[in-house]
């Protein structure tokens, strides 16, 4: 990230019950997305994009990719409400993404 390289880090989900999660709301219920993308940012100052694929036709993928979204904290007692909004941000996108394209969203455990 140093030399201008990027991280991908998946959104949507938490590895492991010790991880970090941020309660966001998605499809009207409360969830707790990973903390990890958006912290990561935050303590980096690097930019957070959203990236989403998606099959259009056999054969034929589509790659969307956000605006880059800057998780700043003004105090370190404004961070958690940082992290939060960018959680949220990308909560909306996602819902967003599904909505549109409901069939290739694939969580392979209960996530709800």
């Amino acid at each position: 990230m140093r030399e201008g390289g990027f991280v991908s880090v998946a959104g949507d989900l938490v590895w492991t019950e010790q991880r970090s999660r941020l309660p966001v709301s998605l499809f009207g219920r409360e969830v707790g997305l990973s903390a990890g993308p958006h912290l990561l940012a935050l303590v980096s100052n690097a930019p957070l994009f959203t990236v989403f694929t998606f099959r259009v036709e056999k054969g034929k993928h589509l790659i969307m990719m956000s605006p880059p979204r800057e998780v700043k904290a003004p105090s370190r007692s404004e961070r958690n409400v940082a992290l939060q909004a960018s959680a949220q941000a990308y909560a909306n996108a996602l819902e967003e993404m599904v909505r549109q394209h409901p069939f290739q969203w694939y969580i392979f455990e209960p996530f709800f």
